[in-house]
């Protein structure tokens, strides 16, 4: 039986997911005032990208994630298998033609969830 004293406590997600978008608000608001960017003539523009390139529409959430990339944040997307993590940063290349990092471990992201659940429960 497992031993539920190691597990975390609950996050509020929903106050989480509120600070995300103050944070990206406040980009948004420092970039219009800096450089006159403009989000909804971005998120505009990057639609239009998407359609030409890929035939569809993006989610909301991936237009959020590509904005915040152009503006500079930092950005972590944690979403399952094949629902589109990939097309924001995609996109951002596609926008702005300047060089990104995108870091991707998830071989060791693999492994590491590996240990964790193997510890957790007392496999090994």
């Amino acid at each position: 039986m497992p031993r539920f004293e190691r597990v975390p406590p609950a996050r509020d997600l929903h106050a989480e997911q509120a600070l995300t978008y103050l944070n990206l608000s406040n980009a948004r608001q420092k970039a219009w005032k800096t450089s006159g960017c403009n989000s909804a003539a971005t998120r505009a523009k990057v639609t239009q990208l998407f359609q030409e390139r890929f035939g569809g529409d993006p989610y909301e959430w991936q237009l959020d994630v590509t904005e915040a990339i152009l503006l500079g944040l930092d950005t972590v997307v944690i979403a399952g298998t094949a629902a589109g993590k990939t097309m924001p940063f995609v996109m951002a290349l596609l926008l702005d033609g300047k060089k990104k990092a995108i870091v991707t471990p998830l071989k060791i992201l693999q492994a590491n969830q590996v240990c964790n659940f193997l510890s957790y429960f007392s496999l090994f």
